[in-house]
């Protein structure tokens, strides 16, 4: 399945249905030839006979995460490294942290943040934030500051984790939409 649709102007050389129950995916030439007469003809969808479609990019979102995971990997760690030190420059870490008690503030975090859903608050201290977001963004610093004292490649094992993702049948939708499949 491709990634994004093309924007107008965009080169791509992927189709996909606008019918939402088809959703066929395929090339120009897959498209059917629909004849009116003898002058007069259009392509239309093989699976339905639509006319209309959606360009989609050539490039799927696994093939880029898999051109790009380095780099991205090293990007992620960069960030958890700053949110590890800056939290040992805090004093943090004065004190050995245990695992656990790390892992119960996370969770705080995203508690909190589901509290700013709920209530569809703003943030106390980035007023002009969402709550829920700011208490994401405090979740991923505390995910990153435990990544840092563990001393984890944490963005190779994101990088890696949604590459196989991308891949695994329980996540693929038209076996979510199945019987027994995955809901949530």
């Amino acid at each position: 399945m491709k990634s994004k649709y093309a924007k107008f102007g965009e080169d791509h050389s992927m189709y996909e249905c606008t019918v939402w129950s088809c959703k066929w995916q395929g090339t120009e030439d897959e498209k059917k030839l629909k004849r009116y007469n003898k002058y007069s003809h259009e392509l239309v969808c093989p699976s339905c006979g639509n006319n209309e479609f959606y360009g989609l990019l050539d490039e799927r979102v696994d093939e880029l995460l898999e051109n790009k995971k380095e780099e991205l990997a090293n990007n992620i760690n960069e960030v958890s490294n700053i949110c590890h030190r800056l939290s040992v420059d805090a004093g943090w870490h004065d004190k050995p942290r245990e695992v656990g008690t790390m892992l119960a503030l996370i969770h705080s975090e995203v508690s909190e943040a589901l509290e700013g859903f709920r209530k569809d608050l703003n943030d106390d201290h980035l007023t002009h934030r969402k709550m829920a977001e700011v208490e994401i963004a405090d979740a991923v610093i505390r995910i990153f500051d435990l990544a840092g004292s563990q001393g984890f490649d944490i963005g190779g094992a994101l990088v890696e984790k949604i590459i196989y993702n991308t891949r695994r049948e329980d996540h693929k939708k038209e076996n979510r939409n199945k019987q027994g499949g995955k809901k949530f």
